[in-house]
């Protein structure tokens, strides 16, 4: 899907914004959606950045909230699509990055080994 956003017209990716992303990005939507969509964005960062660049104030927060949920691939996902933001999105990012910073250093020590044994 985000392969075909650089040839569309630029409605269809605001309703696809509009429609899909934001609603599934917040903390009541169900956890396989949050997945999808948080993929989604990285997804979009990847092919094309400079549609996605400006809307990061609606996005990067209800990626941040997934990284903290206790569902360990939505917070992969989350990480993987901040990794593809801060990649191809560096200057419109930058308020995020301690945040980011913050989330990658938490979870670089988190061992799912030791967390499940208790």
């Amino acid at each position: 899907m985000s392969q075909f956003i650089p040839i569309s017209q630029s409605s269809l990716f605001t309703d696809l914004l509009n429609k899909n992303i934001l609603p599934n990005l917040v903390s009541s939507a169900s956890i396989d959606n949050q997945r999808t969509t948080v993929q989604l964005v990285g997804a979009v960062a990847r092919h094309c950045s400079n549609q996605i660049a400006p809307l990061l104030d609606n996005i990067i927060p209800g990626i941040l909230k997934a990284a903290e949920k206790d569902d360990e691939e939505l917070r992969e996902s989350a990480l993987q699509a901040l990794e593809q933001l801060v990649l191809k999105c560096p200057a419109e990012i930058d308020a995020y990055l301690p945040t980011i910073v913050e989330i990658g250093n938490k979870f670089i020590k988190y061992d799912p080994v030791r967390h499940c044994q208790g």
